[in-house]
């Protein structure tokens, strides 16, 4: 689909998203979803989304901020290939994509219609912080054998800036180990976390941080 067509229906899509979302009061994450949408598309990159699971799931964060963090060249460029947010499988539907609540990452393309693909992520219990190493490796893994290197020049320090030094929109990166936590970029001032989040490998200590702080 080309030209006028394409474009009709890209603005009606916005149209139905902007509707359904607004009707019921957008969050800020469901706002910055749909603009990192319209950058993936200005870019002519795909969307990568790590989904936010349900609260109280901290083990997914550390995993997948710890695959971030250790990503090398290959991998970082892949991930510099695309636009990044984070958002729940809620939040994916306000974009009229579906995806099974076991999925972490969904990958959606910029083409009408969008190609949609996504991966579920390891299992780790509740109680399983302190044994991170397999699913971290799991996910770089994954993540290595679905994404595409970029071959672009510097598309590896781009990617290393937009996923790991800079918060992926829609989260946050914090640092913590087995007693309460700092979110960088955040003045946390009264906000007080519990102790007893357990021991985390080394490689963990920095993660992704999914809470609203509004």
């Amino acid at each position: 689909m080309t030209g006028p067509n394409r474009r009709a229906v890209l603005v009606g899509l916005a149209c139905t998203w902007v509707s359904r979302a607004f009707a019921a009061g957008p969050s800020e994450r469901q706002v910055e979803l749909f603009s990192r949408w319209h950058a993936a598309r200005r870019r002519g990159v795909p969307l990568l989304v790590i989904v936010i699971p349900d609260a109280g799931e901290w083990a997914r964060g550390r995993v997948v901020g710890a695959a971030l963090v250790e990503a090398d060249d290959d991998l970082s460029s892949a991930l510099g290939g695309h636009e990044g947010v984070c958002a729940t499988v809620a939040d994916l539907r306000l974009l009229g994509v579906e995806v099974p609540t076991s999925a972490w990452f969904v990958r959606i393309g910029v083409e009408v219609p969008a190609a949609v693909e996504w991966r579920d992520g390891p299992t780790v219990g509740p109680d399983d912080l302190d044994e991170l190493n397999g699913p971290i490796d799991a996910v770089v893994r994954m993540l290595r054998a679905w994404l595409p290197p970029d071959p672009r020049p510097g598309a590896a320090a781009d990617g290393r800036t937009r996923w790991v030094d800079e918060a992926v929109p829609g989260s946050h990166w914090a640092i913590g180990g087995g007693c309460g936590l700092t979110i960088e970029g955040v003045d946390q001032g009264s906000m007080n976390y519990s102790c007893g989040m357990g021991h985390v490998p080394r490689r963990a200590v920095r993660f992704l941080y999914f809470a609203d702080l509004r």
